[in-house]
């Protein structure tokens, strides 16, 4: 039996937080202020109201985004990559928790990016494909496995070792 040997480990930069809470958060605060906003408007009468509507919604974003950050922060503490002999490894999350394994034979790309927000704080994600993924927004596929909170230099070892791997 052969022993799977850790090649590289990776857990997210603690800037990691600021691109998902602005990508992946945005929406769910916009969302919930948007509830907010409809909801008292329908309650009270806007007479003379408009100044205490503004601050209650300040207070909402206030309040909505402090939880994004604390929540992001403990997400982002458990997710762990493992790059092994054999493939990549993935385990994390909070309310739901994922355990993925991808060998090396399934993987058919690999890819890096980089968004306005982590160009600005000096991160970058890579992408890892199957062939049985499935298709997200558009028909663009969806990775089987994404290695967020790395930094440039690390993205570029990480990709480099896995092109190494999947070659072979």
């Amino acid at each position: 039996m052969v022993v799977e040997k850790v090649l590289l480990e990776h857990l997210p930069d603690d800037k990691v937080i600021y691109p998902w809470i602005i990508g992946k958060g945005g929406a769910m605060l916009i969302a919930g202020l948007v509830f907010i906003v409809i909801l008292f408007t329908s309650l009270i009468s806007l007479s003379g109201l408009i100044g205490g509507l503004f601050n209650l919604f300040l207070i909402a974003l206030f309040v909505g985004a402090v939880f994004l950050m604390v929540y992001y922060d403990f997400l982002r503490k458990t997710y762990e990559y493992e790059i092994t002999s054999k493939g990549v490894h993935f385990k994390g999350g909070i309310f739901w928790k994922f355990d993925k394994f991808v060998s090396y034979d399934k993987i058919t790309n690999i890819s890096s990016e980089q968004g306005i927000i982590e160009q600005a704080v000096k991160l970058s994600h890579v992408n890892i494909h199957t062939a049985g993924q499935l298709s997200g927004p558009r028909g663009m596929p969806v990775p089987e496995i994404t290695i967020e909170g790395l930094p440039q230099d690390k993205a570029s070892k990480v990709l480099e070792l896995l092109r190494k791997k999947i070659s072979k």
